[in-house]
């Protein structure tokens, strides 16, 4: 490993205490690299207009569980070697370019007092895990710049239009500027390499140790009261996921019970789901305790609907670690994983592929699904992911400056 000093992160992400994904993953394992001294994560901006909602009662449950940390704790905290700030902004998200680039605005100055009192003046590392970054790029010290794509916000059906221009243009501009750019399937790694010659993959991935060491223990009691067959769905049942096709499967098969462990998102989703006597709605977990329910599963579903900016699922990688079978649809991050999943477009395909997967007896290959998973660990990512960096940080000999 080429030396390279001691560097700091700043890091572009979303909401912290979301639903934990890649960003949080891979900020905190790169946060515990050896040449990394600081870590600072910028959450996507709060802004005061959700605060009158949640006063009255009627914020978004992201922004409830937001205000209620940044009234209790503050604006910025630490989680072990990772800083992280929650900017305070006037207008609300996501409404344009203009507004977006006000809130960047007043959004800098605070996040530049808490880079300032983490960094300690080490060289930095700009790491702009969501487009949201590129408003900050005439602000941010001067470093090498990282640019990991997961998905096309453009696309982004549930945004209003003017907020899909402005992330295409964000992406155009972090895409072009990015020193290092990530992607996490082959599809996009062609795209973008075509683009950006300095393009890598880095696929998602498990919090194996995490998962496994919450497995030890019984069966959870809401689980036990279930009827096997079981099929195990992790994560925010939104958009992404296509109701139809989950509907139309739990209908088909009344003797299967469908286990969807996650917040839903749309009241009216969440009713048309608990409408069905064979769908059990076990709400939000924590990410460290679905290795407390995944042992008790028989298959692992991933009902997405096939869009553009579908990426790698990490549930994926959470239910082989488990050993379990997984069927899914023909999204892009799944079509180069058929080693280790079964697709269909249709409730009679999906429906047969999970015929197949309960009839398996086949300890020979949960035992091998076990060991793929063991190698896609988070750790692992972030090493790999400094590898690349630190070898561009010798190759461009960057020499930053600070803000």
């Amino acid at each position: 490993m080429p030396d390279v000093g001691k560097l700091s992160v700043l890091y572009f992400g979303d909401q912290w205490d979301d639903l934990w994904r890649r960003r949080q993953q891979l900020a905190l394992h790169l946060s515990r690299q050896p040449d990394i001294a600081a870590a600072v994560y910028v959450e996507l901006p709060l802004p005061l207009t959700s605060l009158a909602r949640y006063a009255a009662g009627r914020a978004d449950r992201d922004a409830v569980a937001r205000w209620r940390r940044v009234l209790r704790r503050g604006t910025v905290f630490r989680h072990e070697r990772v800083t992280i700030v929650t900017p305070i902004v006037p207008f609300r998200l996501y409404s344009g370019a203009q507004a977006s680039a006000w809130n960047a605005r007043f959004a800098w100055p605070q996040v530049r007092r808490a880079w300032a009192r983490a960094s300690g003046g080490s060289r930095p590392i700009v790491w702009a895990g969501h487009p949201y970054a590129g408003l900050f790029l005439d602000k941010t010290p001067r470093g090498l710049l990282c640019y990991d794509y997961t998905e096309d916000f453009s696309t982004f059906r549930h945004l209003s239009p003017a907020s899909r221009t402005l992330f295409g243009r964000l992406d155009r501009l972090l895409t072009a500027r990015a020193d290092v750019l990530f992607v996490q399937t082959q599809p996009h790694m062609t795209n973008k390499r075509a683009q950006n010659p300095n393009t890598f993959l880095l696929p998602n991935a498990a919090d194996i140790a995490r998962l496994v060491a919450a497995s030890d223990g019984p069966e959870p009691p809401e689980m036990a009261r279930i009827p096997r067959p079981r099929i195990g769905f992790t994560g925010s049942v939104g958009y992404r996921v296509d109701m139809d096709l989950l509907e139309s499967l739990a209908r088909k098969r009344p003797e299967w019970s469908f286990v969807l462990i996650g917040p839903v998102d749309d009241q009216r989703d969440q009713e048309r789901l608990a409408a069905n006597g064979n769908v059990y709605l076990l709400g939000r977990r924590p990410y460290e305790e679905l290795g407390r329910y995944l042992p008790w599963i028989d298959v692992g579903l991933i009902p997405y609907r096939i869009l553009p900016e579908m990426g790698n699922p990490l549930k994926l990688y959470d239910y082989l670690a488990f050993g379990k079978p997984v069927v899914g649809t023909p999204i892009l991050g799944l079509e180069e994983m058929g080693k280790w999943v079964a697709l269909g477009r249709t409730p009679a395909d999906l429906t047969a592929a999970i015929e197949r997967a309960l009839s398996e007896n086949d300890e020979g290959l949960r035992e091998r699904r076990k060991a793929f998973a063991r190698q896609q660990t988070w750790q692992e990512r972030a090493r790999l992911a400094w590898d690349v960096l630190s070898a561009r940080l010798v190759v461009s000999n960057a020499s930053p400056t600070g803000s």
